[in-house]
């Protein structure tokens, strides 16, 4: 699965020093998915005291 990160989501990574690829293992395999609108999904899931939620193109597998 190829990850594309916004500006804001490199930009929160810095700031918060959290390293890419522990996001990129809490993506690619999500505790909790759910169907979201128009041929979407939802993953979610912590990382210590933060919860992230991203949608992913249910066609592409590629989080938008």
């Amino acid at each position: 699965m190829n990850i594309i990160f916004s500006e804001h989501a490199i930009f929160e990574i810095n700031r918060r020093k959290i390293k890419k690829e522990n996001i990129e293992n809490l993506v690619k395999y999500p505790p909790q998915k759910l169907d979201g609108k128009n041929n979407r999904i939802i993953i979610q899931g912590k990382y210590l005291d933060l919860t992230f939620k991203d949608v992913v193109k249910n066609n592409s597998n590629q989080p938008t």
